[in-house]
This record gives structure tokens, C-alpha cells and sequence, in this order.
């Protein structure tokens, strides 16, 4: 029981600071990389592919509840594999950009 209550208040505690820290971070820049879960997903999508803006994924939600200015640089079918290498198998990532088809953001600088 004393462990439960302490977990709760440490839960409590915890999501407090979150909160916080996310009022604090207004603005600050949010990089999401990954797969088609950070991209977005369409199911049965035809036309809808020539817009990236069609495409909401939990960055475009962490992102505005935390209030952070979010580039989403994520890319269907990308594999971790495939992120960190050039010759590693993928699950479309390739696929799509040989397709000419538009991701979130069209380059990175740093």
C-alpha cells in the first residue's frame, strides 16, 4: 500500500514538472524522426500522397500540447536500419522519395 501511494505521488509529481518544463520550452525546436507513425498514416490514400499536410502524426500533437515548434523530418517506411545506413533494407522510405513525393520538410540545417 505505502508503495502504491508512493508511486502515485511520484506519478503526480512527475506530470507536474512535465507540465512545467512544457510552459517553460514554448518554442523551442522539436525534431521527430522516424517511420510512417511519425510521418502520419492514410489508409487507402491515392491523391492525398502529393500533400505531406494530410499526413498527422503524434509529433504534430507532442508538439503543439508542449508547445514546440516541430519539424517533422520523418519518412514512410524508413527503418532504423535505414536511417543509419545507405544500404540498409528499408520499408518504402526509398520507395517514396524516388516517387518524387513530398515529405514535411524538404531539408535539414543545422
Amino acid at each position: 500500500m505505502r508503495l502504491l501511494r508512493f508511486a502515485s505521488i511520484l506519478l503526480i509529481l512527475s506530470s507536474s514538472v512535465a507540465l512545467f518544463a512544457a510552459d517553460s520550452a514554448a518554442g523551442r525546436p522539436y525534431l521527430a524522426l522516424g517511420d510512417s507513425v511519425s510521418f502520419g498514416f492514410i489508409t487507402n490514400a491515392d491523391f492525398e500522397y502529393v500533400n505531406p499536410e494530410n499526413f498527422i502524426g503524434f509529433p504534430d500533437y507532442v508538439g503543439q500540447a508542449l508547445k514546440l515548434h516541430t519539424s517533422n523530418a520523418a519518412c514512410p517506411g524508413e527503418t532504423s536500419g535505414s536511417f543509419l545506413s545507405s544500404i540498409a533494407p528499408d520499408d518504402g522510405c526509398r520507395f517514396y522519395r524516388s516517387q518524387a513525393l513530398p515529405l514535411h520538410v524538404s531539408s535539414l540545417t543545422c
